[in-house]
Order: structure tokens, then sequence, then C-alpha cells
């Protein structure tokens, strides 16, 4: 159930909540009432500003959850119902003491670097406008001994751009508008290459017409198109493009930039964030393989976003104001 007026749900705005009221740390655990509930996963620094590291975050399983709860009278799955029926918060006493040790290791502090380039635009004076064209190439990596392949998030979303780079060099591919390709660094861990990058623009940021974002385009069943009510012309433009090509893009959207895309956003400048349906399923997890990618959407979405950056950089759409929250 989604409410466009409910602030923004990532596990990063909930622990900031609950830091902020007081809390010692979180527990996160799937909703026990789905048909198939979330493992466990190797990550959840997901959502928009910069991670606590201080603030211990754990995604714990259902059955661990429940073990808390065996003195409070309720079971996860009570809980989740009568959440679910109300619509608001249900607190309870747990009655029970817990002790849980966290030993958090840090890699020290490491330069790193976003990848980027740039394709001249051949108008004298549209060139000097430029659409920026990213995904971040980073992922969680390892813990430990366990590996987390990261196919759909995003070697997806940074295969896209570099297809793109593709298409435009063995095309020759001529645009009015100059376009900017940006393979960001550090996103999850904190949005740090898009951030940097937006903070040190080698143009005046209304210089840039845009910025399309790729992120986990390799898994689903159809195109969502983020950022919609924020760039409601740019998102029109897209589904102009889609509604001519692979018809895969469902409607909905939201407000915002998200992910690399929402430091673009916050400085006003229109975002397109591409991704796909159910896409999460892997997220941070050790099945995020190839073998569960889907490459006719992947096609779709590579396709739609080049058609419809052919379509921006030759000057079919024109800069708009950033409707902000």
């Amino acid at each position: 159930i989604e409410n466009e007026n409910w602030t923004d749900g990532s596990p990063r705005n909930k622990a900031r909540m609950a830091f902020e009221h007081g809390a010692k740390g979180i527990l996160f655990v799937s909703t026990p009432n789905e048909e198939n509930p979330q493992k466990t996963i190797g990550s959840i620094l997901d959502g928009e500003g910069e991670q606590m590291n201080n603030f211990p975050s754990l995604h714990i399983s259902i059955d661990a959850a429940n073990i808390f709860l065996k003195n409070s009278g309720f079971n996860l799955s009570q809980l989740q119902g009568k959440i679910d029926l109300t619509q608001k918060p249900f607190s309870v006493n747990l009655k029970t003491e817990t002790e849980i040790f966290v030993k958090n290791l840090y890699d020290k502090e490491t330069q790193t670097q976003n990848i980027a380039g740039i394709w001249e635009g051949n108008d004298a004076s549209l060139k000097n406008e430029y659409i920026v064209v990213g995904a971040h190439l980073d992922h969680v990596g390892k813990q430990g001994n366990i590996y987390f392949p990261g196919a759909n998030d995003n070697a997806s979303g940074s295969s896209v751009v570099l297809n793109m780079i593709k298409a435009f060099s063995e095309n020759n591919i001529k645009t009015k508008r100059s376009v900017i390709f940006v393979l960001f660094a550090s996103e999850e861990i904190g949005l740090f290459g898009s951030k940097y990058f937006v903070q040190n623009l080698p143009m005046p940021k209304e210089k840039i017409i845009c910025m399309m974002n790729f992120d986990c385009v390799g898994f689903g069943d159809s195109i969502q198109i983020g950022g919609g009510k924020s760039s409601p012309k740019l998102w029109e433009l897209i589904n102009d493009v889609d509604s001519q090509t692979s018809r895969m893009m469902v409607k909905n959207t939201w407000s915002g930039g998200g992910a690399d895309a929402e430091h673009f956003y916050q400085a006003g400048i229109p975002t397109a964030y591409f991704v796909t349906t159910n896409s999460y399923t892997h997220l941070h997890y050790m099945t995020d393989t190839y073998e569960t990618l889907n490459p006719k959407l992947f096609e779709a979405v590579a396709n739609l976003g080049l058609n419809s950056l052919i379509k921006i950089a030759n000057g079919s759409y024109v800069r708009e104001e950033v409707v902000k929250k």
C-alpha cells in the first residue's frame, strides 16, 4: 500500500527516525504474511541520505524475531495483521531481555573515482547543454566469506550505460546536445560518487537538461520510470517512446530522485530513474546472479533508454522546473 503523503519508508530513513527517538539500534525483519517473505540480506544500506555507521542496523530472520516475541503474547504474523488492518504502528512489550553483540569492521578510508566521458553535440549552441546518463558501478561485495554477485544491482545498470556508449560510438550517432556518460562509485555506502559529481559539476547545473539513472534493470517483467511526479514532462517523453516500441513501461511513478539520481533532484535537475518491477527480489543477496536476469527485459530497458536519450539530446525535451516533494 502506498500513500503520497507518507514519508520515505527506506531502511535508512527508518533507522534515522529510530535513532532520533532514542533507540540504540534497529532490527529489521521481513513481513511474514507475504507469499514469499524476503530472506535476510547482506546489506540494508538503502535509502536517501548518509548511513549512520555508529547505529547498528541488522536484518534478522522471521524465526529469530519470533524468539524475541515469545513472551509478548504475539507472534510476528499477528503483529503484521494488526498493523495491516489499522495502518498504524502497534508497539508491544517484549517482556524479555536479549543481549546481541555486534562487531562492526570498517575498511580504512580509501580513494575511489567515478568514470566519466563526454559525447560532444554538434549544434553550435545546444552542444553546451548536457544530458547525464549514469549508473553505479559498485556493489556490497563481500562480507567475511560471503560473496554478493550484484548482477542486477548493479551490473545491469552499468551494462546499459556501457551499451549506450557502444551504440553511440559504433553508429557515430549525431546529437545536438552533449551527453555525459558516468559510472558512479560508492553508491551502496551513501551515494558518495553521485554526490561528489553534483558538488563538483564541470559546468553550471542549469546547463544540465536532465539526468537518466539506471539501477536494477535486469530482473522482473516490466519497466518503471521513477521521478515522474517531479519531472512529469520528462516522464511523458519516455512514456511516448515506450508506447512506440516495447510497450513494457508501467504507468505508476513517484516523486524525487532516488539512488544516484537523488543528488541531481535535490539540485533542481530533472531526473528519470529507470528500474524494473519486482527488481529487488535478490537485492543485496547471494542469489543476485546473472542466471536470474531477464535478457528480453534488459534489452527493452537499454533500447528505451537509448531512444529516449537520442530524442532528448536532439532537443525534443525542454528543461522543466522540478516539482519538489
